[in-house]
This record gives structure tokens, sequence and C-alpha cells, in this order.
């Protein structure tokens, strides 16, 4: 058999090397939010003299909100992007519920769900608790919500 790990179009990666960042990008994530929260007691950088220790601090954690803010912005594209070829459950049900607002594609991601998951149902009614029945419970509070806007509003 031929060897094709250093064929055009397919890089060589190393499991090890992935494994090793996954495992340093998580431990950053959680020690940027215990950071935070340790220095959230500090407050608004107004409420310190200017050039304070204190004031440095505040404003190097709203830095660290920021990027964590940038960081999430950006694992959220990825997980959408993800989810058209992953085997991740956990990760195609995030992007799905991420997509709740938009109906088209959240019903596309639930449908490569089911195709994964397989068939969750005991009979034809899905057992209580599973991805479609939490959508579906959604979707019955979003539209019982909206008949009450709709019966407070009256006609329009």
């Amino acid at each position: 058999m031929a060897d094709h790990s250093n064929s055009p179009g397919k890089p060589k990666f190393s499991a090890e090397i992935i494994k090793e960042r996954l495992r340093t990008m998580t431990v950053w994530l959680e020690q940027v939010g215990d950071f935070a929260r340790a220095l959230d007691w500090l407050g608004a950088a107004e409420k310190h003299a200017a050039g304070s220790d204190e004031q440095k601090l505040v404003n190097v954690r709203d830095e660290v909100d920021f990027a964590l803010s940038h960081f999430l912005r950006r694992a959220s594209i990825e997980q959408r992007v993800r989810a058209e070829t992953t085997h991740c459950l956990d990760l195609l049900m995030n992007a799905a519920m991420q997509r709740r607002g938009d109906g088209a594609d959240s019903l596309h991601l639930m449908r490569r769900f089911h195709e994964l998951a397989g068939d969750e149902t005991d009979g034809g009614e899905p057992p209580p608790e599973t991805f479609p029945d939490s959508f579906a419970w959604g979707a019955y509070l979003r539209v019982s919500a909206l008949a009450e806007l709709d019966a407070y509003l009256g006609p329009l």
C-alpha cells in the first residue's frame, strides 16, 4: 500500500500534538475564567486611581473578557462549520440549539443529529429529555408566548 501521508492536499498531522494543544487550550480557558472571576471584586476601572495597580488589574481583566468574547464568537462559528461534518453528537446538538432562531438551519441540524443518533423513539413517542423532545418543548413555549402577546396586543 502506498504512503499518502505526504501527498498534496493531505497535510500530515500528529495525534499527540493535536491532543496536547487541545489540553493546553482547555487549561487556558479554565485559567481565564478563574482569573477574571478572581478580579471581579475590583469593579469598574473608574473606581480606582489612575495608574494604580488596581486600575491596571481591572483593565487587564476587561481585556481578558474582550478576548473571551472574541474566542467564543470564533468558537461558535467553528462549531457551526464543524456541525456539517462532525460525528460528535454533543457538538451537533449544541450547534442546533444555538441556531434555534433560524428555523431552516436548526431543522437541518436536527435532521443531521437524528441521522447520526439513530432512532431515539421507543414505539413512536420520544422518551423524556431527548434532543427532539427538548426542542419541541422550547418551540411550544415560544408559540405559547406569541399567542399571549397577540392576545395582549389585540388587533393591530
